[in-house]
């Protein structure tokens, strides 16, 4: 990538995220009752990023709860104090 093209990028990068602020602020501004609903999305993409990046350690979590689920009974410590 040359360094013209990474400017360009750059820029319509932050063009887009000036549309976008205009774009919320006028749905904000003429649509009632739709903070509710902007705040729920944002939320849940927050949620999704955060679970995303959390995704094996909490597969990994529940296979080994599985596991101690399943062989619990089997499962015998011998602890001496």
């Amino acid at each position: 990538m040359t360094v013209k093209q990474a400017i360009l990028y750059n820029v319509l990068s932050a063009a887009m995220a000036y549309l976008g602020m205009v774009t919320g602020i006028l749905i904000g501004h003429y649509a009632e009752n739709i903070s509710m609903w902007i705040f729920a999305l944002t939320a849940g993409l927050f949620m999704y990023v955060a679970l995303v990046d959390m995704n094996a350690g909490i597969l990994l979590g529940f296979a080994i709860m599985l596991l101690i689920a399943i062989f619990e009974k089997k499962i015998q410590l011998d602890i001496q104090l």
